[in-house]
């Protein structure tokens, strides 16, 4: 059952994984500031997570009360976010101006460390059996 749902949340982490570094590039190349790229592509992949992971990664899961399912989603999204952009502005403060090279490596590494996390968080409190 684990190696199902890792593989499905993988699966859906590399869709969310797209969308978070497609549109942190296409603002940045819109001329946005990097935090801010960061934030808005970070909050709509997580959202593009929640439901794939909920209709694939954790479908055979009953959930008990869905709302309280996306509350405890949006408290691991604000959390997760505020790392996130956490750790990105440090690594962009140590670095100074990033190139987009080191900008996504630092967001690639970020995304890496917070994977493990997520799933955790997931199986463990969002989707209850």
């Amino acid at each position: 059952m684990i190696k199902r749902e890792l593989l499905g949340f993988t699966s859906v982490g590399a869709l969310g994984f797209l969308i978070d570094f497609g549109l942190f590039n296409l603002l940045l190349a819109l001329g946005s500031i990097a935090l801010l790229s960061n934030f808005a592509s970070v909050t709509l992949a997580a959202f593009v997570v929640y439901v794939g992971n909920l209709r694939l990664s954790f479908r055979h899961v009953k959930i008990g009360s869905r709302s309280k399912s996306i509350w405890r989603f949006l408290l691991l999204t604000i959390v997760t976010v505020a790392v996130n952009n956490a750790l990105v502005w440090a690594a962009f403060h140590a670095l100074g101006t990033p190139s987009a090279l080191e900008a996504n490596a630092v967001k690639a590494f970020v995304v890496a460390l917070l994977f493990g996390v997520r799933f955790l968080v997931m199986k463990f409190y969002i989707y209850l059996r």
